[in-house]
């Protein structure tokens, strides 16, 4: 998966990267342990894989992902399945999102 292939990559060069990286694989995060790890490590992207539905995205989970796309902090947005990814970034108005697929960079 993703996570796995980002936090091997990570581990090999931390030394030489400006920010630490976060697997929030069970979907818990606890603010209060994690705000005193920030205030230590600095910057950090954090990892969250988790299944927004199953042959599409459900829509119960659209405010969500805007509210994600929307905040300053935010990279981005990476998911799909295997052969068919993509890496959401943004969003124009309530029902587009700007979106990469990596298969064609």
């Amino acid at each position: 998966s993703l996570c796995r292939v980002l936090k091997h990559q990570v581990s090999r060069h931390q030394a030489h990267l400006p920010f630490h990286l976060v697997d929030a694989r069970n979907g818990v995060i606890r603010v209060a342990k994690w705000r005193a790890k920030v205030e230590e490590l600095g910057p950090l992207i954090l990892l969250m894989p988790l299944r927004l539905g199953i042959d599409q995205i459900n829509p119960a989970y659209r405010h969500f992902i805007l509210a994600c796309l929307e905040m300053p902090q935010s990279i981005g947005i990476v998911g799909g399945r295997p052969g068919q990814s993509f890496y959401l970034f943004g969003h124009q108005g309530p029902d587009e999102l700007l979106y990469l697929d990596p298969h064609l960079l």
